[in-house]
């Protein structure tokens, strides 16, 4: 019988209250209430290591790092998610990803900081709650196996793209 990668390597997931960055979650401000914190699901370094080499880049860890060839071509959305961030104004960036993405609620999808962190979680909780996931602003990219389209978020600028794994 065949083994996947996670029988081999170790579990999938990390616990959230071991999370290093679990505070995003519970800032009083902005705090996901507890029924939904359980479909934010942290991977373990080694299945986020995985995920950064299958669909982003075997070598470097960080978007910042990675060369203007070696992402996926990316067309800029005209929109900038951090002015919406620092007034509070939620709404524009749930519209403006729904109106240029064709993912469905109930999709899977990966969020990836850096090679060795990253979040599972579906659309519809990424959605409600983008700001949270929002705070390692710097290369934040949304893989959906379901669909071939990307998402990269970096510095307020809003890039989709076509994906293929490398």
């Amino acid at each position: 019988m065949k083994k996947n990668k996670c029988d081999i390597y170790g579990s999938k997931y990390e616990r959230m209250d071991s999370f290093r960055y679990n505070w995003w979650f519970y800032d009083e401000s902005i705090r996901v209430r507890d029924e939904e914190i359980t479909m934010i699901k942290p991977l373990t370094e080694i299945y986020s290591k995985l995920l950064w080499e299958k669909y982003i880049n075997t070598e470097k860890r960080h978007v910042m790092l990675l060369g203007k060839n070696e992402l996926h071509p990316l067309q800029r959305i005209e929109y900038n998610w951090q002015d919406d961030w620092n007034i509070n104004e939620y709404k524009n960036m749930r519209k403006c990803l729904r109106y240029v993405l064709s993912y469905k609620d109930e999709d899977v999808i990966f969020i990836l900081y850096m090679k060795e962190i990253s979040i599972e979680t579906t659309w519809s909780i990424f959605l409600k709650h983008w700001i949270n996931f929002l705070f390692e602003d710097e290369g934040v990219i949304v893989v959906n196996e379901r669909n071939e389209n990307i998402i990269v978020f970096r510095n307020g600028a809003l890039f989709v793209g076509k994906r293929d794994e490398i």
